[in-house]
């Protein structure tokens, strides 16, 4: 599955360029600053900001069992039968979430890796 990642790095660009022509879009540029106060940054480093996606929170799930996937947890040829059909992701998922903070962005909640 493709997610829906937004990456910050990209973030941090954008509110750049609206704080040098603020005229643009006022609302976003209002919602990269929100975004900024809640991960605890000064604008300016958004753009340098250390962990680099936002996962969207409906795709939580998913990034965790492809995280675990990425990591080798999960053998490609066996993925697919007992026991790891049996695992709950909605759980494994939540309990990842322990490593990650919750942050709210233009309406939607996202996820992304403490630092």
């Amino acid at each position: 599955m493709k997610h829906h990642f937004l990456d910050v790095r990209d973030l941090g660009k954008e509110l750049n360029n609206l704080m040098e022509f603020p005229d643009e879009d006022q609302d976003r540029l209002d919602a990269l600053l929100a975004l900024c106060k809640e991960l605890s940054i000064e604008p300016d480093e958004l753009i340098r900001y250390n962990e680099p996606c936002l996962i969207p929170d409906d795709c939580f799930e998913e990034y965790a069992r492809d995280l675990a996937d990425d990591c080798g947890l999960l053998d490609a040829k066996v993925g697919s039968r007992w026991p790891y059909t049996c695992i709950d992701w909605k759980l494994a998922s939540e309990e990842l979430q322990y490593d990650y903070t919750s942050v709210e962005f233009d309406g939607e909640t996202y996820w992304i890796r403490n630092i």
